[in-house]
């Protein structure tokens, strides 16, 4: 009998529903016996068939619940394993870090360039580590009278993320006495506080609290921001505060071409000077890719459009110009002391380039730099192709370069590259018989907001000293 005439009939969507063998037998039961033999065998192979798709049906659903339970099981295995390792990892970091705690409460004693060193690298370490810390010594860093050490204790403090060091932190927008510090603590709050939604619903009272009580638009603003970090719906109408004195521009402009000599270029400084409300401040004549480096102080950034791009590049000496504009973030991306610059003998401009989000910490630990006769007289964050510009003066070449080796290596997690622009010696004037003074002048110009004027040295030492 041949198979193939039964095929379409005991075939389900192209899979055979019984075994074409077992067929052959039944068809060979009807030819030897009675049709009605047949139907039987039939019927006793469709009741095995049936019988057969409900064992594989709850072997199904037996799998399934097999595989839920295992699946089940895995995780239930994979949280053990997490808590242990947490485990193991609280009692390594424990025992690794307490060496490190009785470093940290001997910093004290230490060095301001010690302290920063070590308080660097506490910043950096990776947030589970900083989970089993002991915030007092770090609050403690946090009141030091240097303020790069006070900016790096204080994003130590929030990178732990908890109730006790968000505290800490907080305070510090009332007692800290550098705005530098109060800005950047409310700007952690703001970066870290979101993250943890328990943290988040505890100062939200505290932030607003701040903006109603706190009278400088500086700290308001930067706490209204941090408000709608925490909110994602509502925005905060202090956010955005338009101020006439956030419009000024200051620039640090580096110009490629050489003047006549240096009295011709004194005088046309000066010209230009009579055309705007500020105007170039002061200049130096120094070595390098770049013949001159000038400072200009400009009402708004049309004014020093007006000054760079018709006033300054309409000289006929000048090839090249390169704007480095200061970051509009006053007493935070700039700052300058007193200088004496009738005992200067050597003074440099140093262009840094830091890792991301970190030119307001190089700002900031620069502040602190005041080694014996060699300083940095002037700090700021640009934009451009470099991120910091810094202003040495110092008794010698030595010194300067020792001053310049000194801070690479101490902030070296802050600096990336360096360049140096040395300000040439001679003089202005050809008649003057001080032929030995530095090529850098101070030019008349409109009244100097007191964010851009020079800080006297009480301002700084108040600056950096807890009230």
């Amino acid at each position: 009998m041949e198979g193939t005439k039964y095929d379409k009939v005991f075939m389900f969507n192209s899979k055979p529903m019984i075994d074409l063998e077992l067929l052959e037998l039944v068809f060979e039961v009807a030819n030897k016996y009675s049709f009605l033999a047949f139907c039987f065998v039939l019927l006793l192979l469709m009741l095995y068939y049936f019988s057969q798709q409900e064992q594989k049906k709850l072997q199904s659903i037996l799998n399934a619940e097999l595989q839920s339970k295992t699946s089940k099981l895995e995780e239930d295995l994979d949280i053990v394993k997490k808590e242990r390792n947490e485990l193991r990892a609280d009692a390594r970091n424990k025992g690794l870090l307490a060496s490190q705690f009785k470093e940290l409460n001997e910093l004290t004693k230490l060095q301001r360039s010690e302290k920063l060193i070590y308080i660097l690298r506490f910043a950096q370490k990776h947030e589970q580590e900083l989970r089993f810390i002991n915030i007092n010594p770090i609050k403690i860093l946090a009141k030091d009278k240097s303020l790069g050490v006070r900016r790096y204790a204080t994003k130590s403090l929030a990178r732990v993320k908890t109730k006790e060091s968000f505290e800490a932190v907080l305070d510090l927008v009332d007692t800290d006495p550098h705005p530098a510090i109060q800005v950047f603590a409310l700007y952690l709050c703001g970066k870290y506080l979101p993250e943890v939604v328990e943290l988040k619903k505890a100062f939200y009272p505290r932030i607003k609290q701040i903006i109603q009580e706190n009278t400088s638009p500086l700290i308001n603003q930067e706490a209204a921001w941090v408000i709608n970090k925490m909110d994602d719906v509502y925005v905060h109408p202090q956010t955005y505060r338009p101020n006439d004195d956030d419009s000024k521009c200051l620039a640090f402009v580096l110009i490629k071409g050489l003047a006549l000599n240096n009295q011709s270029l004194l005088e046309d400084f000066n010209r230009i000077n009579r055309l705007s409300k500020y105007g170039i401040m002061e200049f130096g004549i120094v070595f390098g890719t770049y013949n001159t480096i000038i400072k200009v102080l400009s009402d708004n950034i049309n004014d020093l459009n007006q000054t760079i791009l018709r006033d300054l590049q309409d000289l006929s000496w000048v090839e090249s110009t390169r704007t480095l504009i200061v970051i509009n973030e006053r007493y935070i991306s700039y700052w300058s002391k007193s200088s004496n610059i009738n005992r200067v003998k050597s003074m440099s401009y140093v262009l840094f380039s830091t890792p991301a989000s970190d030119t307001h910490g190089l700002i900031s630990c620069l502040w602190d730099y005041d080694f014996s006769q060699s300083r940095i007289i002037e700090a700021a964050g640009v934009y451009g192709e470099a991120d910091v510009i810094a202003r040495i003066e110092a008794d010698s070449d030595q010194e300067r370069d020792n001053l310049i080796c000194r801070i690479i290596k101490e902030l070296s997690p802050l600096v990336k590259t360096c360049d140096v622009l040395t300000v040439q010696n001679g003089t202005f004037d050809q008649d003057d018989t001080q032929k030995n003074s530095s090529l850098f002048q101070v030019l008349s110009v409109g009244e100097i907001p007191e964010e851009y004027a020079s800080l006297s040295e009480n301002t700084v030492k108040n600056y950096s000293k807890i009230k």
